[in-house]
Order: structure tokens, then sequence, then C-alpha cells
């Protein structure tokens, strides 16, 4: 093939709409490595870029703001995918958080109860000792009635005891 200057004085190959541009090999690579990864030609990229550019009205004469831009909007994606990621591991937290609070709610609420219960025990124990109290002083006043009743019943005197009939709560 033969090369020839056009009408823009650029070399083209002759009989072709083909032209070469020439970059360094770092951009080349860049170049070879997106297009493998998105599984396109690389003599499609720069048709491609070109009307992106276009398209989107993208300015390449301020070359850092439009790099820094894009370095930081990939970041940015980046650090979303990070976030989307670990979002399994927060919910799982989250949901055993949640269970603690659950069991320690319970838990709260089961002290209240036991609580109150070793209330209510400590209450049933000194009514039982009051109970006791009472059911040894009645043994004692039933011992005593017995005794005067056997007294009376052997005809020694007519008339009970007064103090035994007020301890029995039996008033003339």
């Amino acid at each position: 093939m033969i090369k020839e200057n056009n009408k823009d004085g650029k070399t083209t190959k002759k009989g072709s709409n083909i032209t070469t541009l020439a970059v360094n090999i770092s951009v080349s690579d860049r170049i070879e490595d997106y297009c493998k990864r998105r599984g396109m030609l690389k003599k499609d990229f720069v048709p491609r870029a070109i009307e992106y550019i276009e398209n989107f009205d993208v300015d390449l004469t301020s070359e850092t703001m439009y790099f820094e831009d894009k370095k930081a909007e990939r970041e940015a994606k980046t650090a979303e995918r990070e976030d989307v990621k670990q979002l399994p591991a927060i919910r799982e937290r989250l949901t055993r958080l949640d269970e603690i609070l659950n069991l320690a709610q319970a838990n709260g609420a089961l002290e209240e109860r036991s609580s109150i219960l070793q209330g209510d025990n400590a209450q049933m124990k000194e009514e039982l000792a009051e109970l006791r109290q009472q059911a040894i002083q009645n043994a004692i006043l039933l011992e005593k009635a017995k005794a005067e009743l056997r007294r009376l019943g052997k005809g020694m005197f007519n008339r009970p005891d007064k103090a035994v009939m007020k301890d029995l709560g039996i008033q003339d």
C-alpha cells in the first residue's frame, strides 16, 4: 500500500479511508485493556470515544478537571460497590442486634416478674410465720381449754377459772 498526503496534509493509505493515530505505549495498552474488558475491537474505540465526547459535549481542553472528575467518579463507584458488598454483613449484624435487644427485653421482663415473685414469696413467708405463730397460740389455748374442761368435769369446782376463760376469749 502506498501512502499519500490527502487534502488536509495528512498521510493516508492509498485507496482507503483509514489513518493512523500515534499514542504512547502506555495509552495504547490502556486502550487495549479497555477494549478487552468491554469485548470491543480496538479499531472501534476511537469512533465510539469521539461520538461520546461529542454527544456529551466533553471539554478535553481542561484535561485535569475532566480526569480528576472521572477519577473521583470511579472512586465513588468503587466505594459504592464496596458498600454494597458489605450490606449483607451489615444486615446480619442488625438482625443479631435486634435478636439481642429482644432477648434483653425478654430478660428484663423475666427479671421484673422474678422480682415480683420474690416479693410475693417474702410476703408469703411472713404470712406463713404469722400463721405458724397463731397455730402455736391456738394449740396453747386448746390445751388450756382441755385442762379447764377436765377440771370442771371432775366436779371439783362449780365455776370456771376466770383467767382461763379470759385467755380463751370467753367473757361472763
